[in-house]
């Protein structure tokens, strides 16, 4: 006899390398800002995922030299500064852009719960979303917003990628994509290059459409994350928010 309509979903708690978790222990970690939620699921299992925000690491020596060497013969870049990526998994085509921007609202697990406009404000910053509505069920922690561009806006953007980096005699910055679903012609003001392979996108755990950050320093030292890298271009910065990661990741993996 089938009770297929009455049968209940077994949910696993997971973190990025697959271990179990207690869902008391996936919570709490969850809520700790070190790490974000996936949830996949099928008709018959929920996967609750956790994955770090950001995440630091060191380039093998060998694996190092040959994505200097290859970076350098493709795209002539200068491996000796430190490298600053926006690396963007899909280049929408110009048509597929919204006439407007607006803000998709998702839960800690990367879930979208609404979509709003951005609002005008009189004081900085001059925009701002209203969330009030999905407070009553959540703590503002709980909540997560990522904006969906305009074409102008999303041009805009990259530029100011660039300028942010003009400061920084030793760092250069420069734009990597996945995939282009327009023409060049609608990117080339932002002249960015193509991952070949999804070279970076694997070496660097890309695995999302959320634009990333990715920053790598001549010893093969790097660090990537959906955050925008402000402070990681002075190495007493740099080495701060490292060892504060690695003691949030330690202190985390003790409650495993």
């Amino acid at each position: 006899m089938s009770f297929n309509g009455f049968s209940q979903v077994d949910t696993i708690y997971v973190d990025e390398n697959y271990n179990k978790l207690l869902k008391d222990t996936f919570k709490q970690k969850l809520e700790s800002n070190a790490y974000e939620g996936y949830r996949y699921s099928t008709d018959t299992l929920v996967l609750e995922m956790l994955k770090v925000k950001f995440r630091f690491g060191n380039l093998d020596k060998d694996i190092k030299s040959q994505l200097f060497k290859l970076l350098f013969a493709r795209h002539s870049i200068d491996t000796s500064k430190v490298l600053s990526i926006l690396y963007i998994d899909s280049l929408k085509s110009k048509n597929d852009f919204p006439k407007k921007k607006y803000a998709l609202v998702q839960d800690l697990y990367g879930n979208t719960i609404g979509k709003e406009k951005f609002r005008s404000a009189s004081v900085f910053p001059s925009e701002y979303v209203d969330i009030r509505k999905y407070l009553k069920d959540r703590n503002k922690n709980e909540i997560r917003l990522v904006t969906e561009y305009n074409y102008k806006g999303f041009l805009k953007n990259c530029k100011r990628f660039f300028s942010f980096h003009k400061k920084y005699d030793e760092v250069t910055p420069f734009i990597f994509y996945n995939f282009n679903a327009g023409t060049e012609d609608e990117f080339k003001e932002i002249n960015a290059y193509k991952d070949y392979g999804q070279l970076l996108r694997k070496l660097f755990a890309l695995d999302t459409e959320v634009p990333k950050y990715i920053v790598i320093k001549n010893n093969g030292e790097f660090y990537a994350s959906h955050l925008m890298p402000y402070l990681f271009f002075n190495e007493k910065d740099w080495e701060r928010t490292k060892n504060k990661y690695f003691n949030k990741i330690k202190a985390n993996s003790q409650n495993l």
